[in-house]
């Protein structure tokens, strides 16, 4: 515990050289509470140009325009935000976490639960030691 706790108070370096990060929402028929998981996860304290959030809906309900509509809202705000529906749900949610896995480029993935709302520090609270440990590859 004491290394955990010492990996955590390390601090970041400047803005300007934080990794980019991607943020996972996988969502099925979810309705309202796919809006409200996007905006937590935008309103994550990081820099804008090293985050996107993929929102990984395989709803089959109105809860899949719902997701169209939120993520048009916020991508008219210029953000980089990423809608994914499949016309089917193999693997289910792990299904549907390997395709946004394929189509994202960043080093970082966080994987967040539709009804989780995230501290706006999250990143900032639990990234320290994962660029501590940057020499490891991505899993």
């Amino acid at each position: 515990m004491a290394r955990e706790r010492e990996l955590l108070a390390l601090p970041l370096p400047p803005d300007a050289e934080l990794p980019s990060v991607v943020i996972q929402i996988p969502t099925f028929n979810e309705g309202a509470l796919v809006r409200r998981a996007l905006a937590a996860a935008m309103g994550l304290d990081w820099p804008r140009d090293r985050l996107q959030v993929q929102v990984l809906d395989d709803s089959t309900n109105e809860s899949a325009e719902l997701a169209r509509e939120a993520v048009a809202e916020f991508r008219s705000d210029g953000l980089d935000v990423l809608l994914a529906q499949r016309p089917t749900r193999a693997g289910f949610k792990a299904g549907a976490l390997k395709a946004g896995v394929e189509r994202s480029y960043q080093p970082y993935i966080a994987l967040f639960d539709v009804d989780y709302l995230p501290p706006a520090d999250f990143l900032r609270r639990c990234m320290p030691p994962l660029i501590a440990d940057a020499g490891h590859p991505r899993i």
